[in-house]
């Protein structure tokens, strides 16, 4: 796997660990559908999402919007490889996370 994208801004330190591990950032807009990308899709939980949506566009999204961008996202999700929460992907170090792109289990500490 050689890249990341996400629909919503991640935070600097989680770019620079992306980096460190070799992804690069894929723009959501050249995920196709039609087959499976090499790609780690980040998703953020919903009140993050929505916020950055409203600061982007001023107001908030109408129910029709929203379904519509979780259509859309639906279908990105399902083309991409791996799909990890921001939230989680932040605990891992580099080590973890070359563990999870080949597709191993990641440990953290002594946790497992």
């Amino acid at each position: 796997m050689r890249f990341w994208c996400s629909a919503t801004a991640i935070e600097p330190c989680l770019k620079e660990t992306l980096q460190a591990v070799g992804l690069e950032p894929l723009d959501i807009t050249e995920i196709t559908p039609q087959h499976i990308n090499p790609c780690l899709f980040i998703y953020t939980p919903p009140h993050i999402f929505l916020k950055q949506i409203k600061e982007q566009h001023s107001t908030a999204p109408s129910s029709k919007d929203l379904k519509n961008l979780y259509t859309q996202l639906r279908n990105v999700v399902s083309s991409c490889e791996h799909s990890i929460a921001s939230w989680r992907l932040q605990q891992l170090d580099t080590t973890a996370l070359i563990r999870l792109l080949n597709n191993n289990e990641p440990r953290l500490g002594n946790e497992i």
